[in-house]
């Protein structure tokens, strides 16, 4: 689960990258529509986090069906 969550530090630091180069861009049609679409998925990214917790927080703790890494959490989505 470590390796997991150094994963998602990298990917958010790449986030707060590209906002960060959005600074002085111009904004366009096309460029405030990814903003937007972005910013729902991170907020139910946040919110499924935030979920997880909650629930990890009220219950003895148990395997998260078995999957190991991050690939095999995401593979179960499908």
């Amino acid at each position: 689960m470590a390796s997991e969550q150094a994963q998602l530090r990298v990917f958010l630091r790449a986030i707060e990258h590209e906002v960060q180069a959005l600074g002085g861009a111009p904004m366009t049609a096309a460029r405030v529509a990814c903003i937007d679409a972005a910013y729902q998925q991170l907020m139910s990214a946040y919110t499924c986090l935030r979920n997880a917790r909650d629930q990890a927080e009220t219950a003895p703790s148990e395997p998260a069906g078995g999957a190991s890494t991050l690939d095999d959490l995401l593979a179960t989505r499908d």
